[in-house]
C-alpha cells in the first residue's frame, strides 16, 4: 500500500497547481472515460488520477465485453482506457466488443507488453502508455487522446 500512497500524494499536489493555473478550456477536461483494469488496486489509482483532472471516469474491473458493453452504451465515452495482455485472448474479445458498438471512442492501452507500439497497431489500439507508467505521463496522454478525438 506504501505506492498507492504516493501516488495519491502525488496526485493531490498536481491537482493543487492545476487549480491555480486551468490551461485546458473545460469542454476538454469534462469528459467521460471508461477505465478498464484487471487489478482493483491499479484501477482505484487511475479512477481517482484522472477525476482529480476533472474528468468523469467509470471504472470496470476485469474483462467481461457484457459489461463493457453497457458501460460504453450508458455512459457514452469520450476515451476508454484498456488493461491490454496479448497473452490471454480476453483482451483481444473485449477489443472486439467495443469496437462492435463504436469506432470513433478512441481506446488507449495499458500494458507491460514487450513491444506495445507494433502490438497496439496490429490489434486495432489508438493509442498505448507502456506500464509502469507515471501520473503525468498518463496526464499529457489522456489529453492528446482527447484532443484527436475532439478534432
Amino acid at each position: 500500500m506504501p505506492h498507492i500512497l504516493l501516488i495519491f500524494i502525488h496526485i493531490s499536489s498536481y491537482q493543487a497547481a492545476m487549480r491555480s493555473s486551468l490551461k485546458e478550456p473545460i469542454s476538454v477536461i469534462m469528459k467521460t472515460i471508461i477505465v478498464q483494469e484487471n487489478d482493483s488496486a491499479v484501477l482505484d489509482v487511475l479512477t481517482h488520477a484522472l477525476t482529480s483532472q476533472g474528468h468523469r471516469t467509470v471504472g470496470i474491473l476485469g474483462d467481461c465485453p457484457k459489461e463493457m458493453s453497457a458501460t460504453i452504451l450508458e455512459n457514452k465515452p469520450s476515451l476508454i482506457l484498456m488493461d491490454y495482455r496479448s497473452t490471454t485472448e480476453s483482451s483481444s474479445i473485449l477489443l472486439k466488443a467495443i469496437r462492435k458498438i463504436t469506432t470513433l471512442v478512441p481506446v488507449l492501452g495499458l500494458s507491460c507488453e514487450f513491444n506495445l507500439e507494433k502490438l497496439s497497431t496490429m490489434v486495432g489500439l489508438s493509442g498505448f502508455l507502456a506500464k509502469p507508467f507515471d501520473l503525468d505521463e498518463l496526464f499529457s496522454t489522456v489529453d492528446g487522446m482527447m484532443k484527436i478525438k475532439l478534432a
